[in-house]
């Protein structure tokens, strides 16, 4: 189906950063599986955690996982903010689609964060205005169009600026 196609299509922009995640990439209130299941099959030597909360979902990404045989990936069952004070993987890019607000993803940035020096993809709307707080930290703006909608991705990383 179209939504279906859609969700895809979106998700798989991702390609069109350029980025290179190399060690591991989270996707952060995975939900359905998006981006993080699509972006697997497209790197299938990636290793991926898709971070959810909601019990149903995460059966539901685990049957999905087991059918599709993927290997290195893995569902971390706690919110976001457990998964920053309690983990340790060996991560280089986070991405999320609509699942937190922008300030809460940006804690992967304070000073005590493992993971400080990770890049962090966000897919936002193509009226999405960073707050003065947030601009410090976007080092790619990238716009792009799924279907009739015009989307964009926007590139977080420590020290950096467009």
């Amino acid at each position: 189906s179209s939504v279906i196609r859609d969700h895809f299509d979106d998700s798989l922009a991702f390609r069109r950063l350029g980025l290179t995640a190399q060690r591991g990439l989270a996707d952060v209130g995975t939900g359905a599986g998006f981006p993080g299941l699509a972006l697997k099959i497209v790197y299938p030597e990636l290793p991926i955690v898709l971070i959810e909360v909601n019990k149903k979902k995460i059966a539901f990404l685990r049957e999905v996982i087991q059918a599709l045989g993927l290997s290195s990936i893995e569902v971390f069952e706690s919110d976001w903010c457990t998964f920053l004070r309690t983990t340790e993987y060996d991560i280089d890019v986070f991405c999320a689609r609509a699942s937190l607000e922008i300030d809460e993803f940006l804690r992967v940035f304070k000073p005590g964060s493992r993971y400080k020096q990770a890049q962090f993809v966000y897919w936002a709307s193509r009226v999405w205005e960073p707050s003065s707080d947030q601009k410090i930290f976007i080092c790619q703006d990238l716009r792009y169009t799924v279907g009739d909608k015009v989307r964009r991705l926007i590139v977080f990383q420590k020290g950096s600026q467009l």
